[in-house]
């Protein structure tokens, strides 16, 4: 496993709180990587996470300038504010796939002989640069 991933589904402020102390106990012990996600979404949520990540002081105040800039100072960070969500794109380093946000349900990841990949389901209708190609089956 390259990272974990934790969701906040917390209710209130009282659940938020808890669940912002749990995240940072599961920081300290992973042996991994780990993405806060989920309910985080005010100005003061993301300060808190980057300063107990040991964030630099001067960081933060760009961070501040940059989120209020981007977001706006009351508003909460959502995807709307910070990704085209009218759109869904894969990269890599060497691929850029993109997808009909509605249909994000085609896409998986899998480990295929030891080699993690992205699997796109297909049918009948594959274009390459613009031409039909046979759809193997």
């Amino acid at each position: 496993m390259d990272e974990l991933i934790v969701f906040d589904m917390s209710q209130g402020d009282e659940e938020h709180e808890a669940a912002l102390e749990l995240l940072k106990e599961i920081c300290a012990m992973a042996q991994m990587d780990v993405t806060g996600a989920g309910n985080i979404q005010h100005m003061e949520d993301v300060k808190k996470l980057l300063t107990d990540s040991g964030v630099p002081e001067e960081k933060m105040e760009t961070f501040e300038e940059k989120f209020t800039e981007n977001v706006g100072e009351s508003h909460k960070l959502v995807a709307d504010n910070i990704a085209n969500v009218r759109k869904f794109e894969l990269k890599t380093p060497d691929v850029t796939i993109q997808v009909n946000p509605g249909r994000t349900d085609l896409i998986d990841t899998r480990v295929i002989d030891g080699i993690p990949c992205i699997v796109i389901e297909c049918n009948d209708q594959v274009e390459v640069n613009g031409i039909r190609v046979a759809n193997p089956q």
